[in-house]
């Protein structure tokens, strides 16, 4: 099974609507090669609580996630205040210091196989 595919989509600065730019922009994004989620860069989801363009643009990606069959994943989720937003948004996925703090890949693969019973092949150890 090959691992799940990702596009980012970071702020920039998007042609106006209406316009052959704008058409475009969404016909290349709509043929491009199928994705099953999309990340929501942190630039939107960190101020989505104090700035209502940041929230619409959320709002937008994740109603065109929808349309397209594409989930969303939200960078940034940094508290709960924000990570209740996302859900209001409809986020369906996010990361963030609001869930828990990066740690070594090494111990989220022990925790992980300790809570499912499985053997820990990421320490090197078989037990």
């Amino acid at each position: 099974m090959s691992p799940p595919t990702s596009t980012k989509v970071a702020p920039a600065r998007l042609p106006s609507a209406d316009t052959p730019e704008l058409d475009r922009l969404l016909e290349s994004a709509a043929l491009a090669a199928p994705r099953e989620r999309v990340k929501i860069d942190g630039g939107f989801v960190s101020d989505i609580l104090t700035r209502p363009r940041s929230a619409a643009l959320v709002r937008g990606i994740v109603s065109l996630g929808r349309d397209l069959g594409i989930a969303t994943v939200a960078e940034s989720a940094e508290n709960a205040r924000i990570l209740e937003r996302l859900r209001e948004l409809g986020v369906e996925y996010a990361q963030g210091y609001g869930i828990d703090e990066p740690r070594p890949v090494s111990q989220v693969f022990a925790e992980s196989s300790a809570r499912q019973g499985v053997p820990n092949f990421a320490s090197g150890s078989k037990s």
